[in-house]
């Protein structure tokens, strides 16, 4: 599903808490997360109706939202927004939420990580830390072992 671009303007109206969603589609649309999540193959998912992007584009959401708990995605099943900021065809419910993740946690946690270094490398300038006479970036893309 194609991301809504939203355009701000100067003004006096109510800003939604939830704004920040649009950004983090945009973030989401310079990856390849969306291509490399739907190859990944589970047995206990075969046929499922909501896709395996739509769950980590939902997971990423809530955690934009500083929300971890699966239960928490229960009300933006309802509204447009949630789903057009991070171009969602369907928001899962919290056991498909929690199911899916569980299930292939691994798999997704290391194609996360992969595509996180490279989002940031062409996005931010990273401020590194000074310790003694060496600089660092913190940046953990290890495998999980």
């Amino acid at each position: 599903m194609k991301k809504t671009m939203f355009k701000s303007k100067d003004g006096n109206e109510l800003l939604s808490s939830n704004s920040g969603l649009a950004l983090t589609g945009l973030l989401l649309d310079r990856t390849n997360l969306a291509n490399q999540i739907s190859d990944v193959s589970l047995p206990s998912a075969p046929n499922s109706k909501i896709s395996h992007e739509d769950v980590i584009q939902s997971m990423i959401g809530l955690l934009t939202l500083g929300k971890t708990h699966y239960d928490k995605i229960e009300p933006f099943k309802e509204g447009s927004f949630f789903k057009e900021s991070l171009g969602i065809a369907s928001v899962p419910s919290s056991p498909t939420l929690r199911q899916r993740l569980d299930d292939a946690s691994d798999e997704f946690t290391d194609l996360i990580k992969a595509e996180s270094v490279p989002l940031l490398k062409n996005t931010v300038e990273p401020t590194p830390i000074a310790l003694d006479t060496e600089s660092f970036i913190t940046l953990d893309n290890r495998p999980k072992a």
